[in-house]
């Protein structure tokens, strides 16, 4: 639902702007926009990619688990460290090479590490937020009538395209919305 949000604000509505203002070439306008949005995957995945990396944070390493006195209990396994009980996982190397930043295989506390997706997630919003509010303010509609200079309007006989408007109140009552 959030997707569907975010397309319908971020992508349908610069491309009716787009299309008011190119009515001569609506498939070239609609086609840059939609190159637009999906070129935006060229900056967006390295980018995320490396924001994963930079908040990612391996859990805490507690030792080898040789050192460790471990208990299993309901399927979970417990350290005691500190003279408190804290739940573990052991890591063979393959697993723990996975892991962000010089990790070694041994016995990692429950909960102390971060994947990087909540600070990617955040930082992403703002930016995108920031940008998407400045070019919103950029956005302006041709005036009523405006065409393009040398450019006349085909005429409507048998044409696919309609200068007539369905207003919300009405949409919502056809079957036709729901459907979509």
């Amino acid at each position: 639902m959030l997707g569907g949000f975010g397309l319908g604000l971020g992508y349908v509505s610069p491309v009716s702007t787009l299309i008011r203002w190119f009515p001569d070439r609506r498939g070239m306008a609609t086609g840059m926009a939609i190159m637009g949005f999906g070129g935006g995957a060229i900056i967006g995945a390295p980018l995320i990619a490396w924001l994963l990396r930079l908040f990612a944070r391996a859990p805490d390493y507690l030792g080898t688990e040789g050192a460790l006195q471990l208990v299993t209990e309901g399927g979970r396994r417990f350290a005691e460290v500190a003279g408190e009980r804290i739940e573990v996982v052991v890591a063979t190397a393959e697993q723990a090479a996975a892991l962000p930043g010089a990790a070694q295989a041994g016995v990692y506390a429950v909960g102390t590490g971060n994947t990087g997706a909540a600070g990617t997630f955040l930082t992403l919003g703002i930016v995108y937020f920031i940008v998407m509010v400045i070019a919103a303010f950029q956005y302006r509609v041709p005036a009523e009538g405006w065409q393009p200079e040398g450019w006349t309007p085909k005429a409507a006989s048998g044409s696919m395209v309609t200068r007539d408007d369905v207003h919300i109140d009405e949409a919502l009552k056809t079957r036709q919305f729901w459907l979509l």
